[in-house]
């Protein structure tokens, strides 16, 4: 068990290295680094770690494909790259074009892509259902985008932003946790990327190699959980 007063000087110190990287960024919003600097405050769950074994889940589909999508849903795949991603965000809007890439590179290869929204439509109207319906379809996406309408996957997984990249691989143990973190090291200018986190992990999981960089920062907006 992690003691408050270790995890909260974590997360400090990643909130700070997070600030100091959207200070790169061609425009820089102040209000938006307000709320990224919130994330401070937003609920420590229990995290699953890479080498940790994910269990299934089953939510509902808005995008293309049956109506419930589980992990186990597509049973020739090798692993998958679940994301952890709302519609507001202008973090998770960036990078929809290169997930769709990402997607159709690696699908064939046994690595799909799962879009999760794990945000609560009634702290984010932008993320309801029919949102998510309207968007997948003006988007083209080629995978599912998936409702965690109790949040519970994101709590299991430890989710607090969007983005968040979570590289599952199917092994004998079950599906296990292979990478986590960001998609790149530029989410404003895709030409400027110079590490390709996501992708640098699935090659080496392709080749059957460890994953050199296992975990990194995910930089986004925070997730807007359910009032309790």
């Amino acid at each position: 068990m992690c003691f408050y007063n270790i995890i909260g000087l974590l997360r400090a110190l990643l909130i700070n290295k997070t600030v100091n990287m959207l200070y790169k960024f061609h425009k820089v919003y102040p209000a938006l680094l307000f709320l990224m600097a919130l994330t401070a405050l937003t609920p420590v769950f229990s995290q699953y770690k890479v080498g940790d074994r994910a269990r299934d889940f089953r939510l509902r589909n808005m995008g293309p494909g049956p109506k419930f999508v589980s992990l186990s849903s597509n049973r020739t795949a090798a692993g998958c790259v679940l994301v952890f991603s709302g519609m507001h965000c202008p973090w998770s809007k960036a990078y929809f074009e290169r997930l769709i890439r990402i997607d159709r590179r690696y699908r064939p290869l046994g690595y799909p892509v799962l879009l999760i929204n794990p945000n609560d439509p009634g702290q984010v109207k932008a993320d309801s259902p029919e949102e998510m319906q309207r968007l997948s379809r003006e988007q083209s996406f080629p995978f599912p985008f998936l409702l965690d309408e109790q949040q519970d996957v994101a709590r299991d997984y430890g989710a607090v932003r969007t983005p968040h990249v979570f590289i599952l691989c199917k092994e004998k143990e079950g599906w296990m946790v292979r990478y986590s973190g960001a998609i790149d090291d530029n989410t404003e200018f895709p030409e400027q990327v110079t590490v390709h986190f996501v992708e640098d992990a699935l090659e080496a999981l392709l080749r059957g190699s460890f994953v050199r960089q296992e975990s990194t920062p995910a930089v986004g907006c925070p997730i807007a959980w359910k009032k309790r």
